[in-house]
């Protein structure tokens, strides 16, 4: 009885010698698999977040080249007899980018606008921030985004200064929200783009933009923002967990996130990791 009982005992010993540290570097093993996939998926997020902030960065960068185009013809030329009108309207056609384009003369009155509507002439915009910033600065300056009422979609002004006064474009932002959907399609993510003042630009819900909604957490991700360094975080969003990699426009501080559902983005990596703990402790379980 003794004899069974010591053989017994040194061989649970030693299959508990094998299969503990079987065990632990299988668990070890699973962790650091886990943490490579996980890497994996922020870095595709990361991915597709630099290409949007480049994307948009591109198209404002179109739209401030252009309009500076058109002070450098406007300063060679005499401010009184160019001829405005034909000026602005071919730009406008030619540079989609731009749904009305207007001239301010120095003491503040719009003198030119394409297209014509004779109400805007020599509209005081004296006291309007579009005409006292870039004054004011020498600067080109973005304007918090705003429902055009010719188009019912976002959209942002553009004015820069000329040595005759201030030259504003204004730019519709639909293109913007079609390519945050484009992104999107087929993936449960949604993408928010939040203005200088955490107002909503784009949004996954339309009424969210349409009634200036804002962004609660805009100014601690403006805190975090180094040199368009990307955020990846965990927050709570509309009751859920969600997975977030979120940037920068430095120039109109706007705010680009990507938001998906924390059980989506890891549940490769949970289902992996399960079956790889039961898979041990089934082989654990067989070999005792």
């Amino acid at each position: 009885m003794k004899q069974r009982s010591l053989k017994w005992a040194l061989i649970t010993s030693l299959i508990l010698a094998m299969a503990v540290p079987l065990a632990v570097t299988g668990t070890l093993f699973t962790r650091i698999l886990a943490d490579a996939m996980k890497q994996r998926i922020i870095s595709v997020n990361e991915s597709l977040s630099y290409s949007f902030i480049d994307q948009i960065d591109a198209y404002l960068n179109n739209a401030l080249n252009d309009l500076s185009t058109l002070r450098t013809m406007v300063e060679k030329q005499d401010f009184e007899m160019l001829n405005y009108t034909s000026l602005l309207d071919s730009i406008r056609h030619n540079k989609e980018h731009f749904t009305k384009i207007q001239i301010i003369n120095r003491d503040g009155y719009i003198k030119f606008i394409s297209p014509y509507h004779k109400d805007w002439i020599n509209l005081d915009m004296s006291r309007n921030k579009i005409f006292t910033e870039p004054v004011r600065t020498g600067s080109p300056y973005w304007s918090p985004a705003f429902i055009a009422s010719d188009s019912g979609h976002s959209a942002v002004s553009l004015s820069i200064p000329f040595e005759n006064g201030v030259m504003t474009g204004f730019l519709s932002l639909a293109n913007l929200r079609r390519a945050a959907e484009k992104i999107a399609h087929g993936k449960n993510i949604h993408i928010t783009i939040t203005d200088q003042t955490s107002s909503f630009i784009v949004h996954h819900m339309e009424a969210q933009v349409y009634q200036r909604g804002f962004d609660a957490n805009y100014d601690r991700f403006r805190e975090s923002y180094k040199d368009r360094q990307l955020i990846t975080d965990v927050i709570s969003h509309q009751g859920k967990e969600m997975f977030i990699t979120a940037g920068m426009i430095p120039k109109t501080e706007w705010s680009i996130v990507f938001y998906q559902p924390v059980e989506e983005v890891f549940y490769p990596i949970r289902l992996f990791y399960t079956y790889m703990v039961l898979g041990f402790a089934f082989l654990t379980g067989v070999t005792i």
